[in-house]
């Protein structure tokens, strides 16, 4: 496996993350693999796409919906 040295880290982040990999009773080298490794699964979720979604799932929408509508949706058990 490779190594990574880390300088310059500020005291607040070293003893955040000192303190979470004591909770989640892992090393600290654990911890910081596990926080990179959501960080770069996080990367995925761009505004971009969200934004798309929301574009389609609007598309899918006929009409304007208003409170009776949505009231009817809702004991269908749709929403």
């Amino acid at each position: 496996m490779a190594k990574i040295t880390v300088t310059n880290i500020p005291d607040e982040l070293y003893q955040s993350v000192k303190d979470r990999a004591r909770q989640q009773k892992r090393s600290l080298s654990r911890e910081v693999i596990v926080c990179l490794e959501a960080a770069l699964k996080m990367k995925g979720n761009d505004a971009s796409k969200i934004i798309a979604r929301a574009r389609a799932l609007r598309k899918g929408v006929s009409g304007r919906l208003t409170d009776e509508t949505l009231r009817a949706l809702k004991s269908e058990g749709r929403l």
